[in-house]
């Protein structure tokens, strides 16, 4: 079994965090799919912080905020504030490039990144903990002080092929 942080692939060419002047926060949940009651709880944060501009990447996002190409967010992310996004391989992504993260677990597969994540320091929001719009949005509002990068992660891909070539032979 290879696994932890020293052997997770991520995708080459990941810029580093350099924040535009203005405060942005981005929300990256993964999939396509957000529900609903997440949908809502999102937008009422972004109602009740109306200093911030608020971006998003998926179809999802409220006409009010800046839609971000899906095809390779990082660019666009790297340049935010801060990160809203859920405990997969953004997360990963997210402590390769450095930028100041909020975590959440919006998917029963995504458990143990979000525990690991957070272990590392990352706030998290468990969005499928927590049942109502409002308790979501009130726990995203607590979190986004506390947003901090993740301790760096570097690509684990060469690592994991040297080994299973190690083991081949």
């Amino acid at each position: 079994v290879l696994a932890g942080p020293d052997v997770v692939a991520l995708r080459a060419g990941l810029p580093s965090w350099s924040p535009l002047p203005e405060r942005r926060v981005a929300v990256m949940l993964g999939g396509g799919r957000v529900e609903p009651r997440l949908r809502t709880a999102l937008a009422e944060v972004a109602r009740r912080l109306p200093e911030m501009r608020f971006c998003g990447v998926g179809r999802w996002i409220p006409r009010s905020w800046t839609l971000i190409g899906s095809q390779d967010p990082w660019p666009e992310l790297a340049r935010c504030s801060l990160l809203i996004c859920g405990s997969g391989t953004s997360g990963w992504e997210a402590s390769a490039v450095g930028v100041p993260v909020v975590i959440m677990r919006v998917a029963k597969n995504q458990d143990l990144v979000f525990d690991r994540l957070r272990t590392r320091g990352a706030p998290g929001v468990d969005a499928l903990g927590t049942r109502s719009v409002d308790g979501i949005a009130s726990a995203v509002l607590a979190a986004l002080p506390k947003a901090v990068p993740l301790p760096p992660l570097t690509d684990g891909s060469e690592r994991v092929a040297c080994k299973l070539r190690d083991l081949a032979l």
